[in-house]
């Protein structure tokens, strides 16, 4: 039987059977398992002889309404037929081949790169334990922030990092290429990093949707280096799922890298709300678009996770469902959670849609503090750690705040007005209040930025005037905060320093999380001027790779602060504020010593 005209019988999960007339190799390919065979003899490297693959394509079962041609083609038409043949694969191999050459040029391999990462954590609430957060299938990093900078406001230090395939990895060249495998190693590089900076201070590690098939993946091969895992939505069971996997194999079909916007349908499962829609659609880091290979390997990825969770044997695990998901069926999560073999787990079903945790800006209040507010409760059981403020996130902060600062208690007012002025962001009291707090802790620098804010959303008030009143008695000096940072692990470095304070910025170009990094510089440079060397040092650079060793750097940026004597004073991981750096720097400049001091 010829290659270019057959018939093959092709059986699908879905029950269906369907016959194709095809002229190219034919595929076996089952989505609920995610494996894809070749059974057409195409030729490879490790292919059978021609003779044994006629033996497997008598197997296949034949179609008996082949039309028949009323003449048989000539020995010369056979000929023609096979030379056009050959000399279209000759031109289609000699494409995929440019194309091939011109991808690895238009971007650097990321085979050894280091992942792209978002921090939250704020400077008036000392982190107490840290999370790392990894996205759902289409999203990236910067979909946590909204919850970041509220987890952050209650000593949670919350990072996040984009899975290899999505989000900055798309500028990096990794478009082509969702990597599962290369995603976990992320996890376990930024783990390290994370607990060099913040040592022993326990470590919990979430996943939402893919994010939480991936977490749970990383839990049941690495449950040394966690300390509890929060998994929510992670099972692979979907809604219309026999309709998505029939489309997913007919474009495989039709080119198995071929990308196709299956976004869209994604995020209208997702959620109802237009506004997130919409965001979702339209923000440039997230991908829309995935070929039927990648969208096989992520079916394969999220069935196989029931024999990984009977690995989780000890450690502390919450699941959680949203009850309004019309995207994840909630029994295959229950399901999933079955197969958890520790006995310290715990399911929990809200009434939500798909994203929990991801892209909350958008989602009612109430409901979005009480999902916060029970993740909390969780995190600070398992963690023995007490958080004075999450049992009031729904009482009124405006007079909790100002009851905590008239009682002298100004770090928790800070902490319960900087929430208010983060959801609402036009309070003029909180602003006001906030503001006077600051000077209280003699931070005067920030307690001019919440007076100005306050004069400008009340302008003309009695209450902008007094705002005005203690901008204008006010000191220009601008406060700094303690230096809090713990001993480090990494050996002094003064031969970088040269009895300098320094700023070692470890980025990646196509990382769009720094991106900042050049306006941190001029800010930096503008405030403290030669007092502080600033350097950047590109990590895809192999110059720079023993740097990258030495200061153990993990997701990027990174920001490393030196003493003039070339000891790690901070480490600043992921995206963070101009206001974190600038206030880390302060305290190194103060101390630093006369330069005949200093040993060279």
């Amino acid at each position: 039987m010829k290659t270019n005209d057959w018939k093959r019988l092709i059986s699908f999960s879905l029950g269906l059977q369907f016959v194709f007339t095809v002229s190219q190799p034919a595929f076996a390919w089952s989505m609920h398992q995610g494996e894809v065979a070749d059974v057409s003899g195409a030729s490879s490297d490790n292919s059978p002889t021609q003779t044994d693959t006629a033996s497997q394509t008598d197997t296949v079962p034949q179609s008996n309404t082949t039309p028949q041609s009323d003449t048989a083609p000539t020995k010369q038409e056979k000929k023609e037929e096979k030379k056009r043949e050959k000399e279209a694969k000759k031109e289609e191999k000699k494409e995929e081949k440019d194309k091939s050459k011109d991808d690895a040029a238009a971007a650097p391999s990321t085979a050894n790169s280091l992942p792209p990462c978002i921090s939250w954590v704020s400077p008036l609430a000392k982190p107490r334990l840290i999370l790392l957060c990894i996205h759902g299938l289409g999203l990236y990093s910067g979909s946590y922030k909204d919850f970041g900078t509220h987890l952050s406001q209650l000593g949670i230090g919350t990072y996040a990092i984009d899975v290899r395939g999505f989000g900055s990895w798309m500028k990096s060249g990794g478009k082509q290429e969702v990597d599962f495998n290369g995603c976990l190693e992320d996890i376990r590089t930024s783990i390290v990093s994370l607990k060099a900076a913040n040592p022993k201070l326990p470590f919990f590690l979430l996943g939402e949707s893919m994010g939480g098939a991936i977490a749970l993946r990383f839990a049941s091969m690495h449950p040394e280096m966690i300390d509890g895992l929060i998994s929510s939505v992670p099972s692979g069971e979907r809604f219309q799922q026999k309709k998505t996997d029939l489309k997913v194999a007919l474009e495989f079909l039709m080119g198995p890298n071929k990308d196709n916007d299956v976004g869209v349908g994604v995020v209208k499962q997702a959620t109802k709300n237009p506004k997130l829609r919409k965001d979702w659609e339209n923000d440039p880091l997230d991908r829309m678009d995935l070929s039927a290979k990648d969208l096989i390997h992520f079916q394969r990825f999220m069935n196989e996770n029931h024999d990984a969770a009977k690995e989780v044997k000890t450690l502390p695990v919450l699941f959680v469902q949203g009850m309004e998901d019309r995207l994840v069926k909630p029994e295959g999560t229950w399901d999933l959670f079955n197969q958890l073999a520790t006995q310290n787990k715990y399911f929990v079903a809200l009434p939500s849609e798909h994203l929990i945790f991801e892209e909350t800006q958008d989602n009612p209040l109430e409901q979005k503090l009480k999902n916060f507010r029970l993740l909390t409760a969780w995190l600070m059981t398992e963690a023995h750690v007490n958080f004075r403020f999450a049992d009031q996130m729904d009482q009124s902060a405006l007079s909790n705040g100002i009851s905590l600062m008239l009682t002298g208690n100004y770090d928790g007012a800070k902490t319960a007005l900087m929430q208010l002025v983060t959801l609402e962001p036009r309070n003029t009291l909180a602003h006001y209040f906030l503001g006077q707090t600051y000077l209280k802790t003699k931070q005067p620098g920030l307690a001019r930025q919440e007076f100005v804010k306050s004069v400008d959303l009340a302008r003309g008030s009695q209450l902008a005037s007094q705002a005005n009143g203690y901008l204008l008695n006010m000191s220009k000096t601008t406060g700094t905060s303690a230096d809090a940072s713990k001993p480090s692990p990494i050996p002094p470095a003064p031969e970088i320093t040269q009895g300098k304070v320094t700023l070692l910025a470890f980025y990646a170009n196509w990382a769009a999380q720094c991106d900042l990094l050049d306006s941190w510089f001029e800010k930096g440079k503008a405030r403290f001027g030669d007092k502080v060397q600033f350097k950047k040092l590109d990590v895809d650079d192999d110059a720079n790779k023993p740097l990258v060793k030495q200061f153990l750097i993990g997701p990027i940026p990174t920001i490393v602060l030196l003493t003039a004597d070339g000891k790690v004073s901070s480490t600043i991981i992921g995206q963070t504020t101009i206001a974190n750096i600038l206030d880390a720097l302060a305290p190194l400049i103060k101390r630093t010593p006369p330069p005949s001091a200093v040993k060279k």
